[in-house]
């Protein structure tokens, strides 16, 4: 009888927990592309975010997939850029700042989260070269997915 007490009471423990699960996600994303004369697209993305885990947000480039485009500007709304990024920063060293990370396979853009909790979060940057001449007109073809981690 004893055992049958232990189990019931057990059990009746086990379903009065709850667990609360912990994951960065992103709610919402508007990407305005604005194409120039130059073949140059200036991107700026706006990302509505729940965050609660981590330090910083990056968006991963690789250089085999640049296909000759190249970078020219990075800026996030009302973050300061700092030249040298540490990623062994805690995360109130890394709020309100952005910067470029050098990889082994391209570069990162890379800014602090902040505090925890639901963040907007406006990102802007420019790539060259992006529009290229056919025989028959020109085109884009560039995947602006920047947010399958999350």
């Amino acid at each position: 009888m004893k055992k049958y007490i232990v189990f019931l009471l057990s059990v009746l423990f086990s379903l009065t927990i709850s667990f609360e699960a912990h994951a960065n996600e992103i709610d919402n994303i508007n990407i305005h592309i604005d194409i120039k004369k130059d073949g140059s697209v200036e991107v700026t993305e706006e990302r509505n975010q729940n965050m609660d885990d981590g330090t910083e947000n990056y968006i991963v480039f690789n250089e085999e997939d640049m296909q000759g485009t190249k970078l020219t500007q990075f800026s996030v709304d009302g973050f300061k850029e700092v030249k040298e990024w540490d990623s062994d920063w805690k995360r109130d060293e890394k709020a309100g700042k952005y910067s470029i990370l050098n990889t082994d396979d391209g570069f990162d853009l890379v800014w602090g989260i902040g505090e925890y909790g639901d963040k907007t979060y406006t990102v802007h940057y420019t790539l060259t070269n992006m529009v290229k001449n056919l025989k028959d007109g020109q085109s884009i073809y560039w995947d602006f997915n920047t947010f399958t981690e999350l």
